[in-house]
């Protein structure tokens, strides 16, 4: 148990200085496309509407809900950094989410020390688990560290309603529940499980206290969202900006089967302790967390079919799972009955090899292989650019590299160019407007690796090369009028 506790508590301290290192990288993305959340959070500080109308210029979609946007960019406001400056950008979004990251953890500490009577080496190896299988998602430029961070403060405050002032707690855990969903849509999973906890209890007055509780929230966020943007740009972005499309296949090449391949195990000794403490189902820590985590992995498993998903789907399932079994293997061995030895075992045995085996890999895809893309890369090719732009005013681009449309933030057409090439394939989104910008000329230059032939419906074949500038080329099309 020693040898384990040790192997993973260290392994756990080289992913956190990995994640430390990738907040002050400004490695352009290392998942989850952040350049995309970059974008969103510029154009609060360039004073323009967070969310707009996607068929409209600059046809960009901000997919998520709105409190990490405003949170970073209320902080890049009261520390001098611009939507220009692209790179403390980074370093900023990184940073809260990081500083979120570290809060969680401490969080977990505490949940698992108040549910075993005060094991402090139980939480600690729980905390570092946690870091290990939920990075490097929580470092990134991202809204889903808030959004863990948020349900923890609601599992915590739901946990420590049983015992006492259960009303303050669950009104605690309410506001904390509605601020995750107002993090990131996934939030509301935490909220749904809770809810049909209290419902299969029984427990009729929290059940209501609660759901009626977060409803409240959510209703008065909805209606500021609504007097700010309005109606459709708010559904054609945080409703219709996730509509990716659905594909089994998918979902088990990217998602299910690298969960299975490294937390099988895990999986199943979450299901055998869990049954253990909802039948019958009961008010309680272990028993809430039991059903929670249940929940949590069916929602996020339904989710996950949705095209694009990665294994962070199931990153907030581990927020609950790993001190729900923090829990259960303290009290095995506090009362260890056969086959509690073995089986302890077995796991000390399966979580030296998963620490060992997601930090090797970790340390090679997000060091190794991406240390070098990074903003500085660019400056050639952006320098360029700019000169390009300022001799054609009232002009436009398209980059094909989200990181290069960051740094030309004011002139960068569809920014989010792969999210914008789903919304067009699956007619979420009419790019007429992007048509007729094509057509009049205003578009004046391609930025990509290659050269495009089609863009949203619109043939490119025609353009010619420009320049070619550290491997980036740069193409005018056949109707820019700066020809």
């Amino acid at each position: 148990m020693w040898v384990a506790s040790t192997v993973v508590i260290g392994a756990a301290a080289l992913v956190l200085a990995l994640n430390f290192w990738i907040v002050f990288s400004q490695v352009v993305n290392v998942r989850g496309v952040e350049p995309n959340v970059l974008h969103s959070i510029q154009k609060l500080l360039a004073h323009e509407e967070l969310y707009a109308d996607p068929a409209a210029a600059p046809f960009d979609v901000v997919q998520y809900t709105p409190l990490y946007y405003y949170a970073v960019a209320g902080l890049a406001r009261a520390t001098g950094i611009s939507d220009g400056d692209v790179g403390r950008l980074y370093v900023l979004a990184r940073l809260v989410s990081i500083s979120f990251l570290i809060a969680s953890l401490v969080l977990a500490q505490v949940l698992v020390m108040a549910l075993t009577g005060g094991a402090r080496a139980a939480a600690i190896v729980s905390s570092a688990v946690l870091a290990i299988v939920t990075s490097p998602w929580q470092a990134l430029a991202r809204p889903d560290a808030m959004t863990a961070f948020l349900l923890m403060v609601m599992l915590y405050a739901v946990v420590r309603s049983f015992s006492a002032r259960w009303l303050i707690w669950l009104l605690i855990a309410s506001a904390a529940g509605a601020g995750a969903a107002g993090a990131k849509q996934s939030g509301m999973f935490g909220v749904l499980a809770v809810a049909l906890y209290f419902a299969g209890c029984r427990a009729w007055r929290p059940f209501w206290v609660f759901s009626s509780s977060v409803a409240a929230w959510l209703i008065a966020g909805a209606a500021v969202a609504y007097g700010l943007f309005g109606s459709h740009p708010l559904i054609s972005n945080v409703v219709d900006g996730l509509d990716n499309g659905a594909s089994l296949r998918a979902a088990w090449e990217n998602t299910y089967e690298p969960f299975l391949a490294h937390f099988a195990v895990l999986l199943v000794a979450t299901t055998v302790a869990a049954v253990r403490h909802v039948r019958p189902l009961r008010l309680g820590g272990r028993p809430f967390l039991a059903l929670y985590c249940a929940t949590m992995f069916v929602l996020s498993t339904i989710a996950a079919l949705k095209v694009g998903s990665a294994t962070n789907y199931y990153n907030d399932f581990f927020w609950a799972a790993v001190p729900f079994l923090a829990v259960e293997v303290w009290d095995a061995l506090r009362q260890p009955v056969w086959p509690a030895p073995p089986v302890l075992l077995g796991g000390c045995l399966y979580a030296i090899v998963v620490a060992a085996t997601i930090t090797t890999h970790q340390v090679d895809r997000y060091w190794l292989s991406i240390r070098d893309d990074r903003l500085a890369t660019r400056e050639g090719v952006v320098r360029r650019l700019r000169t390009e732009l300022t001799s054609c005013p009232n002009s436009y681009l398209v980059s094909f590299d989200e990181a290069v449309a960051l740094l030309l933030h004011d002139r960068a057409l569809a920014p989010q160019t792969e999210l914008a090439v789903i919304q067009h394939r699956r007619r979420v989104v009419d790019y007429a407007a992007f048509e007729e910008m094509v057509t009049d000329g205003r578009v004046n230059l391609l930025v990509a690796k290659a050269k495009p032939t089609q863009f949203l419906g619109v043939d490119f074949s025609a353009a010619r090369l420009v320049a070619v500038v550290d491997g980036w080329q740069i193409f005018r099309p056949s109707t820019s009028h700066c020809l």
